[in-house]
């Protein structure tokens, strides 16, 4: 059975593993009041081509969508503060992504093999990236509001980012 799962009004928490490897899974609409979507909840859901994230959410668990292989577009919204290793890693078709400002630590790996993420804008708020963007298509990066020392972490790795085009905006 594919399609479309609307997830109760009363939920406020995915459980880790709740939607793993639901193969025919194709959109996901959560409630706002959701704060919370556990580790690998919807992992290997390779027919998942869109999900909102509720304003409400403030956690996602390790890998929550790693290996969404049909998703293409993710915003998160702006009470979310870290995201997590592997966050969305292996999203082969991820074109974008848009980071709400509150946003402050991205992960290790949090979208490694994203190879059709060419850009990101990242949000003033952030403090730390940790090799999140490793073996992806990205060749630039809008980074708002901070200088090269306010963020620890190179978002590729050491090697890769000396052939970045990284745009910093700084607050005058």
């Amino acid at each position: 059975m594919k399609g479309t799962l609307v997830i109760p009004k009363n939920i406020t928490v995915i459980n880790d593993y709740l939607f793993t490897n639901c193969i025919h899974l194709e959109g996901v609409v959560l409630p706002d009041g959701v704060t919370e979507i556990g580790s690998q909840a919807f992992a290997e859901c390779n027919s998942l081509v869109k999900i909102n994230l509720p304003d409400s959410m403030q956690k996602m668990g390790f890998a929550t969508f790693n290996k969404c292989t049909s998703l293409t577009h993710i915003t998160l919204p702006a009470k979310l503060k870290e995201i997590p290793a592997n966050g969305f890693g292996w999203c082969l078709a991820l074109e974008s992504i848009t980071l709400a400002e509150g946003l402050e630590v991205i992960g290790t790996d949090a979208f490694v093999q994203c190879t059709k993420l060419k850009s990101i804008e990242i949000p003033s708020t952030v403090t730390s990236i940790n090799n999140a963007f490793r073996l992806t298509g990205i060749t630039s990066f809008f980074i708002k509001g901070k200088s090269k020392d306010q963020i620890a972490g190179a978002p590729l790795g050491l090697n890769a980012m000396q052939a970045l085009n990284i745009v910093w905006e700084l607050d005058q």
